[in-house]
């Protein structure tokens, strides 16, 4: 609820919410009713867009905007659809409004169809390479392809918190990022991905540069995407007030959302994904699953506390997606963590609709419900995962100079 106007007398509302843009403004002499403006069909806001704009103190719903104007200077609505006597910084107001709400997910990806770019368009793109010396990176060749050391650099000493976003436009683990223009993006934490994936039209206009000759590609193995991505740098990455410099991320090759990169959900536009290798890079990632809180840590390592510590567990490189080992109905197995995965547990082991005992480290819970990896479409069926089903009540600690992954009770 937002309240306008100042001094004696106040005008409600502007309300801001998922799926509609609705202002109205009440006289408080006479009987006169309010009448509202509906924008939703004229500026093309979808149910999915719920943003949190950034020009509010804090978030929509308990922002309050007061007038530097004496109230009966006030605009007065009348009539539907039309606007007068309004003040033109009110409008301005407005107008930055509706400019955030579509920045920060007007389009679904039901919206926008995926176009795999052209050989000319990725010739385009790729004629503003450089080399990876440029940014201080150093080649190493390894059994899986060149490996560069130096990206993902860290501002010391710091933290951020972040909060998922809210759970009714989406459950999944994703937070608000900043990029070099300081606009405000939607970035899924995806443990199973090994590297960052980012838009295509995102890339382009925050001045991502691809890094080569030759172009390197990669295809996301982990959800089986056909369309590959260019490895670049992402000058500027900001996480609440922690800055992380050349951040290492692959430009998909194609118009339109990640798609199979954000698990083909419609509901939310989410342009970037920060994977493994992004979140081991710091000294720690907490995800506090429960209250849909994640912290980055620049600092110390993590001490868990033994008193809602539950498992510890050394933290694998499996192709630099986060592993860990475990052990399913009796059967030792590496377990990939799958931050993002609608599921308990999913593997190719035929266990049918429940495991009846799942070991990780000292944790161990029964009658867990399965899924055939089969059934969820995704990569790697090989590797049986752990997914939002268990992880969602826990705390799990990221640590990434001691790489361990700390199990605890919120």
């Amino acid at each position: 609820m937002c309240w306008i106007g100042g001094g004696r007398k106040r005008f409600p509302r502007c309300i801001v919410g998922p799926g509609n843009l609705e202002c109205a403004a009440r006289r408080r002499f006479g009987s006169r009713p309010a009448i509202p403006i509906r924008l939703r069909k004229a500026y093309g806001v979808t149910r999915a867009a719920a943003p949190q704009l950034a020009a509010f103190p804090r978030s929509v719903g308990q922002a309050r905007i007061r007038s530097p104007f004496p109230s009966s200077r006030l605009p007065v609505f009348a009539g539907r659809g039309s606007l007068r006597r309004m003040n033109y910084r009110l409008q301005i107001a407005l107008a930055s409004c509706l400019v955030s709400l579509c920045a920060f997910g007007c389009a679904t990806n039901k919206d926008t169809p995926i176009k795999p770019l052209t050989p000319q368009e990725q010739e385009a793109f790729f004629s503003r390479a450089q080399d990876e010396r440029r940014f201080w990176l150093t080649r190493y060749e390894s059994d899986r392809g060149p490996v560069f050391t130096g990206g993902h650099r860290l501002h010391t000493d710091k933290f951020a918190y972040a909060e998922f976003v809210n759970a009714r436009r989406s459950d999944l683990p994703a937070i608000t990022v900043r990029l070099r223009s300081q606009q405000e993006y939607l970035a899924l934490l995806d443990t199973s991905s090994a590297a960052s994936w980012i838009e295509f039209g995102v890339a382009a206009s925050e001045g991502v540069i691809p890094i080569g000759p030759p172009p390197l590609r990669l295809y996301a193995g982990h959800v089986g995407d056909p369309i590959p991505g260019f490895f670049s740098a992402l000058p500027r990455l900001v996480i609440d007030q922690l800055h992380v410099d050349t951040a290492l991320i692959y430009v998909k090759a194609a118009h339109g959302p990640l798609q199979l990169l954000t698990r083909n959900q419609d509901e939310l536009r989410i342009p970037i994904v920060l994977g493994g290798e992004f979140i081991r890079a710091f000294h720690y990632v907490q995800f506090h699953f429960p209250s849909r809180q994640v912290l980055f840590s620049t600092t110390t390592a993590y001490q868990p506390d033994p008193d809602r510590l539950l498992a510890t567990l050394p933290m694998q490189d499996y192709y630099g997606m986060i592993v860990v080992t475990g052990n399913i109905d009796g059967e030792e197995t590496p377990l990939l963590l799958d931050s993002v995965g609608a599921f308990a547990v999913a593997s190719d082991f035929g266990l049918g609709d429940t495991a009846r005992q799942v070991m990780i480290g000292d944790l161990v819970l029964r009658n867990v419900a399965h899924t055939a990896i089969e059934e969820t479409d995704l990569g790697i069926p090989n590797m049986p995962r752990i997914g939002r089903a268990i992880l969602d009540r826990l705390v799990v600690t990221f640590d990434g100079r001691n790489r361990r992954v700390y199990f605890e009770r919120p």
